[in-house]
């Protein structure tokens, strides 16, 4: 073989190489993209997921015995000298009432307390999110 035929073959296989680092770092980049969409799409999954007890709730009429289970399910354990993560406004016909632990959950079953929540009472009910985008709190309004 001639030299320059040596060359060609040389660039050839040197062009070669070089397309097929190119191509594989393309198919690289696209495999990370959606790899990075799908951990994204895991990480919201997750978030709905671990919020399902509360936003389950949001814009629906319930009852004054899910404002009640509600308060106690997500403020029970905590003491008078402690703040839940989240708060609970209650708009009763009576009072308005906002509870951040479990200090009262007893006056909300007593009839003689302004704290009372009526079983069968309708309340309308929506979320409170901060500015980013973490569940606050949650206010029942009586209809």
């Amino acid at each position: 073989m001639s030299n320059a035929t040596k060359f060609l073959l040389l660039a050839f296989s040197l062009g070669i190489t070089c397309l097929l680092i190119v191509y594989f770092k393309r198919v690289a980049d696209v495999g990370f993209d959606a790899s990075n969409i799908a951990v994204e799409h895991l990480n919201e999954f997750n978030k709905e997921l671990s919020e399902s007890d509360l936003t389950m709730y949001d814009g629906y009429e319930v009852t004054g015995s899910d404002v009640v289970n509600l308060i106690k399910k997500q403020l029970g354990s905590f003491g008078a000298a402690e703040a839940a993560p989240l708060y609970v406004y209650v708009k009763t016909n009576n009072a308005e009432n906002t509870y951040q632990n479990g200090a009262l959950i007893t006056k909300i079953q007593d009839f003689s307390s302004t704290q009372y929540v009526k079983p069968v009472a309708k309340f309308n009910c929506s979320i409170v999110r901060d500015l980013n985008d973490v569940i606050i709190g949650i206010t029942f309004q009586q209809k």
